[in-house]
């Protein structure tokens, strides 16, 4: 038996998947601000958008796909940190996908819309329409690759009864 118990193959994949969105998403929102808005290092709040867009739409996303009840998922991973695997703790996971995974590409692209409309109106050298569209571009990229992951089941799913 492992020492994170039965369900060690699914907490590491959701701990990774977490992971790769966590560091993925802020390495990726930055890169992605510094090559849309000339000068960014000169735009206040510009690093910090970049640095937490994607990440505040992927659990904008999560929360308009599974509800509130995707925060249980969140703290299991954290209490299977926090006690090294020896917690419990069955996983909040259920074999079948919630419907709606949709949600995913309009929430990332609406929220990364709205960072770049607040960096744009923020900033006197900034165009406003054009950096809000390509914002909206790059979330609705990022929502379709949370898309992706959310059909391959590689993003957990709150056990709920969703008929």
């Amino acid at each position: 038996m492992s020492i994170l118990g039965t369900s060690s193959k699914h907490f590491i994949r959701v701990l990774f998947v977490f992971s790769l969105i966590l560091f993925g998403g802020i390495f990726l929102g930055v890169w992605v601000v510094y090559q849309i808005i000339p000068n960014a290092e000169e735009v206040p709040y510009a690093h910090l958008a970049g640095a937490t867009m994607f990440l505040i739409s992927f659990l904008c996303g999560m929360v308009a796909w599974q509800g509130i009840e995707i925060l249980r998922v969140i703290l299991w991973i954290v209490g299977k940190i926090l006690t090294l695997g020896i917690s419990k703790i069955t996983p909040p996971s259920a074999i079948e996908k919630p419907p709606s995974i949709w949600k995913l590409i309009t929430v990332s692209a609406i929220v990364c819309g709205l960072v770049g409309l607040l960096l744009g109106l923020n900033s006197a050298d900034i165009k406003i329409l054009s950096t809000t569209f390509d914002f909206f571009i790059a979330g609705a990229c990022w929502g379709l690759l949370l898309f992706i992951l959310g059909n391959m089941g590689w993003l957990p799913h709150v056990e709920r009864d969703f008929k």
